[in-house]
């Protein structure tokens, strides 16, 4: 089993070290998604758990997006590069 998992992460660095542009991509993305859900999460001020507390941090999502409109584009164009065809 330990060999299985070595080979897996090998060969998660092989697919990276051959895409490193879509590896960029991927940790941008991620990075800007973050900071978003972060900033929702703080400004509903409640909790995600209930269907009222994901509807008042999904506005508040919205709201962030608007107010940081770098990090929306930030999601988009590092999925692009993450999804883009080689």
């Amino acid at each position: 089993m330990c060999g299985r998992l070595g080979g897996n992460r090998r060969g998660v660095l092989e697919r990276i070290s051959d895409h490193p542009w879509r590896a960029a991509g991927a940790i941008a993305a991620l990075g800007a998604t973050a900071v978003i859900v972060q900033g929702a999460v703080s400004a509903a001020g409640t909790s995600v758990a209930t269907v009222q507390g994901a509807r008042i941090a999904l506005s508040a999502a919205v709201t962030v997006s608007l107010e940081r409109p770098a990090y929306p584009v930030a999601v988009l164009a590092g999925l692009a590069v993450l999804l883009r065809r080689s």
